[in-house]
């Protein structure tokens, strides 16, 4: 429990209550036959809910054991994410859920996040009620997707610049002016002169050669 005050602490949480915070980790953590607890459904040998859905369940469980006082929705899920995430699954979990808030996320600071009224009525019909696992699980798919488009936009500018590349003068240092715009996502001329060891003039010139043919916004 430790680790865990002094992880959240960062994140505004006070001391722990250690006999609940016990309860929600056996409640929750992958271990074998946990304890039921909190409403959850994993009893003495029963099924387990999966990885993402128990994400869901363990951090509802935090804002209302009483663990903490005054919980946040970050704390909430940072505690159900770290702990879920020792069995694999759910560990890259809580990005997700809030890159994908700024579009279809809505909520305030003392609650878990629901849908926006637009994003839940295309999800589930008009004036019908957005449970948070539910709420949970779209935020998380709606993230992957918007990065799987952002993977395609980085493939396409791949193949963009192998064809740019291509052909031309092998001392060129255009072929690692493109490799660089592609691991940064923002790249300025100082910040590539720097990377490739070249001088800032030459970084301007990389850019703005990429910038002529279509591979770099300013």
């Amino acid at each position: 429990m430790a680790d865990a005050e002094a992880t959240l602490g960062g994140f505004g949480a006070g001391p722990l209550d250690a006999m609940r915070f016990v309860d929600w980790r056996e409640t929750f953590a992958p271990a074998p036959m946990p304890r039921r607890r909190f409403g959850g459904r994993e009893g003495q040998g029963g099924p387990r809910s999966p990885a993402l859905l128990r994400a869901a369940q363990a951090a509802a469980a935090w804002m209302e054991s009483g663990i903490a006082d005054d919980p946040t929705p970050v704390q909430g899920l940072l505690a159900a994410i770290a702990l879920l995430a020792r069995g694999g699954p759910a560990r890259t979990v809580f990005v997700p859920v809030w890159a994908a808030y700024p579009a279809v996320g809505f909520g305030d600071r003392a609650a878990l996040p629901t849908l926006r009224s637009d994003a839940a009525d295309r999800l589930i019909g008009r004036d019908q009620p957005v449970t948070w696992p539910l709420a949970f699980l779209h935020l998380v798919a709606e993230s992957a997707r918007a990065r799987l488009r952002t993977l395609d936009r980085l493939q396409a500018a791949a193949a963009q610049g192998r064809g740019l590349a291509g052909g031309g003068d092998k001392r060129s240092r255009l072929p690692d002016a493109i490799d660089a715009l592609l691991r940064a996502p923002v790249l300025t001329p100082k910040a590539l002169a720097a990377c490739l060891g070249i001088a800032p003039q030459t970084g301007t010139a990389l850019l703005g050669e990429l910038a002529a043919r279509g591979s770099y916004g300013r």
